[in-house]
């Protein structure tokens, strides 16, 4: 990830950079593939130059200015998708790096002395989360329906007390191969929170540490979280705490941009 200077309006609402609720660099270098995900809003009545800045200009912008390899936005979903999602926007860089913590210190400090963007982003709605890749992405099922439109499954599991190495094996394998089965589900790829993260910002809750992204395509999007969430209920492990996980959904607003 070769780190450039960033309009600030990406940092709005990050005090710091560090760990989540405070301010320490890691320690060890995280090396990898990375997301890092860009929560918020737009300033009231301002949605339409909000997202003609962020899909024409902002994104842009950063993935050239960060070294991130490409991005993709999402909205707010037209049903559930578990609970609510803590934004009505999000938008997911990836890229890899031999250094996060690096990367990211670099980046904040040429940040600062850009220029400021549009101020468009709603005063404290803006937070970010960084995770690294665990594994390969797991092929799934695959569209479901004609017409299908595309979605984002978000999926957070934290493990039982003294179980997390187990629980990340099963969470990144047996669970995400067995809800990739469910007809609509593309692809899912799990993830884990990073030590290194753009700033002390994470909303109201910090989720658990592990992810997996399930993208979705369907024609019938209530039907397929029916079926998603039965498949869900039937995994079960030892190693894991279910009253810690969180789900949420977006729907794609933009394809893959580079």
């Amino acid at each position: 990830m070769t780190t450039q200077v960033c309009r600030r309006a990406l940092l709005a609402a990050v005090p710091a950079f560090g760990l989540m609720g405070g301010a320490a660099l890691a320690q060890t270098a995280e090396s990898g593939n990375f997301i890092m995900m860009v929560f918020n809003n737009s300033v009231e009545g301002q949605d339409p130059e909000f997202n003609e800045w962020y899909n024409k200009v902002h994104s842009f912008e950063v993935i050239g200015q960060t070294g991130f390899d490409y991005a993709q936005r999402f909205g707010t979903a037209p049903v559930a998708m578990g609970s609510p999602a803590p934004r009505p926007y999000v938008i997911i860089y990836s890229g890899d790096s031999k250094d996060l913590t690096k990367s990211y210190a670099d980046y904040f400090v040429n940040a600062a002395k850009a220029p400021r963007g549009p101020q468009l982003i709603r005063p404290g709605t803006n937070y970010n989360d960084s995770l690294k890749e665990v594994g390969p992405q797991i092929k799934g099922r695959g569209a479901s329906g004609r017409g299908a439109q595309s979605y984002l499954w978000f999926v957070y599991g934290d493990a039982a007390a003294g179980r997390g190495d187990a629980f990340g094996r099963w969470f990144a394998g047996d669970f995400a191969r067995n809800m990739a089965t469910v007809p609509g589900v593309v692809s899912a790829q799990p993830y884990v929170r990073t030590t290194a993260q753009l700033g002390t910002s994470h909303g109201e809750n910090v989720p658990p540490p592990h992810l997996t992204l399930f993208r979705i395509s369907t024609s019938d999007l209530p039907g397929t979280m029916n079926a998603l969430q039965q498949k869900q209920a039937t995994l079960k492990s030892a190693d894991a705490d279910p009253a810690k996980w969180r789900s949420f959904g977006f729907r794609e607003l933009t394809p893959i941009i580079r």
